[in-house]
């Protein structure tokens, strides 16, 4: 069967026509005319031709400008030979002389932010999950200043190095040296359960802190390194249960705390194998992805490097927001609880976290689908800030529900105050805050998201030496700025989210 004959059974196959074409066969003159070129010699032309997949599949003239100047094109050039004042002018003109590359929705065939919701609410319930344990090992230990003041620098610290411990890891793994990461993340492992041993140790003998709040400090800082290699990994479940004993456990002492307060180095004993379990875990699951051959390390770029301290500069700043209600009980000389080691209000916006991580991974999934479905720039904005208002709007009111649930309770045994009531609003102002600055980072803007936060944090630290007298005006001097900073962070996504170039 000819080449000829196969091809026309292919396009009878494929319904692109019914009937075989039959002519006769060329004459000279025919053949003079048919191979002579008919498409347009023009410059702009040509060049469309050359970068055909370029030209019909762009979103915009900008990304055409950047791809052609990828290919070595210049203002110079495009002066020289195309007679145009800048290959940005020449993008525009490839953009409106080439119809777009029509593309199917439903014919992408992975979505990496596609992810069942359950996934989502498992990640968020091991966000919350280790507070209990943690403020049953408070209770237990006599809180001081000191010791509140090292358990908050904690949170910061660990905070900070575990997002920029993840962001080299998912570096090496991006590029395909799995070694590598599995390498940094047993490095860090080790060296937070030996160094922080060390420095734990210095701190418990030099400080006022005490033992106990150092100790749990530490294991601290461990679980977090530990917990952040399970989950890089996808082992959500297994760390879930290792930290099953220790949740069960805190819910019997908050549950009945008369029948097990007296058997303080029993709890604390089970609390600190949970951590032993979960680093045991962690170390199990770092001998498993070390199997694979390949390289074991990769030297990184300086802009790698730099973004792993904008991304633990990231995660200090956030985290430094969370903690203002601990400051304010430091401020004011309350007294001390292990609610007050977490801060009052903070429950719902912890619990809240898995939500909000659903709500970008969904976003970044319909802006995917969008992308594909717009021709232009102008058709994708509109999409893009819908598609934001629709998942705003959803953990807006998951926030108010869980909220509700803390707060409506304690409204009808008359046992709020305003300053409790405040408190609430001004997290749950702080965690809508943090959902923008969550899209911001998740869209590759985490400089912009620092900056936003860190703007915010600024200003709630200086509103405190005016308004130090009061701890009503100090608290609504939050919700104020909290609210700002809503309005700051949320501006700069629809102005910048809309962009079909910060989702590539």
């Amino acid at each position: 069967m000819s080449a000829e004959t196969e091809l026309d059974r292919a396009a009878v196959l494929a319904n692109a026509m019914r009937v075989k074409r039959v002519r006769a066969p060329l004459q000279v003159g025919e053949l003079e005319f048919w191979q002579r070129d008919r498409r347009s010699p023009d410059p702009i032309a040509r060049l469309s031709r050359d970068h055909d997949t370029l030209a019909r599949e762009a979103v915009d003239p900008a990304e055409i400008a950047a791809g052609l100047e990828a290919a070595g094109l210049n203002d110079r050039i495009a002066r020289e030979q195309f007679h145009e004042e800048s290959v940005f002018r020449i993008a525009e003109l490839v953009y409106e002389r080439v119809p777009r590359k029509v593309v199917d929705p439903l014919a992408i065939d992975y979505d990496p932010w596609r992810q069942p919701f359950w996934n989502h609410l498992a990640r968020g319930l091991l966000y919350a999950l280790p507070t209990l344990p943690y403020v049953v090992a408070i209770g237990f230990t006599r809180v001081t200043p000191a010791g509140i003041w090292l358990l908050l620098i904690t949170c910061v610290l660990s905070t900070a190095f575990t997002q920029g411990l993840a962001h080299i890891v998912h570096v090496f793994l991006g590029y395909g040296v799995r070694r590598a990461a599995v390498r940094v993340l047993r490095v860090a492992l080790v060296g937070v359960i030996v160094l922080g041993g060390l420095v734990a140790t210095w701190i418990a003998l030099s400080t006022s802190a005490g033992v106990l709040v150092t100790v749990i400090a530490h294991a601290v800082m461990v679980y977090v390194v530990a917990a952040t290699v399970l989950m890089v990994f996808k082992r959500e479940r297994l760390l879930l249960v290792a930290l099953a004993p220790a949740i069960l456990l805190s819910l019997a002492v908050l549950l009945a705390p008369g029948h097990l307060l007296g058997y303080p180095m029993v709890v604390g004993g089970v609390l600190l194998l949970s951590v032993v379990a979960v680093v045991g875990v962690a170390a199990w699951v770092l001998a498993d992805e070390h199997r694979p051959r390949g390289a074991s390390w990769m030297p990184l770029a300086q802009p790698e490097w730099s973004g792993a301290a904008l991304h633990a500069a990231y995660g200090a700043v956030a985290a430094a927001l969370m903690i203002f209600a601990v400051v304010d009980v430091l401020s004011f000389d309350n007294p001390l609880s292990a609610s007050s080691v977490i801060g009052v209000g903070m429950l719902p916006l912890v619990v809240s976290l898995g939500f909000a991580e659903a709500n970008v991974y969904g976003f970044r999934s319909e802006c995917s689908s969008a992308l594909a479905a717009s021709y232009t720039r102008q058709e994708f904005g509109p999409l893009a800030r819908r598609v934001m208002r629709r998942r705003l709007g959803a953990y807006v009111a998951t926030l108010v529900v869980l909220t509700g649930i803390v707060v409506v309770p304690s409204m009808l045994m008359a046992e709020s105050d305003p300053v409790t009531l405040m408190r609430h609003l001004a997290y749950a102002e702080l965690g809508v805050a943090l959902l923008g600055a969550m899209l911001l980072v998740s869209c590759g803007m985490a400089k912009e998201a620092t900056i936003l936060l860190g703007i915010g944090l600024v200003v709630d630290m200086l509103i405190r030496v005016p308004l130090t007298s009061s701890l009503e005006l100090l608290t609504a001097g939050h919700v104020i700025v909290f609210a700002g900073l809503i309005v700051l962070v949320w501006w700069v996504a629809f102005r910048d989210l809309a962009s079909p170039l910060r989702h590539r």
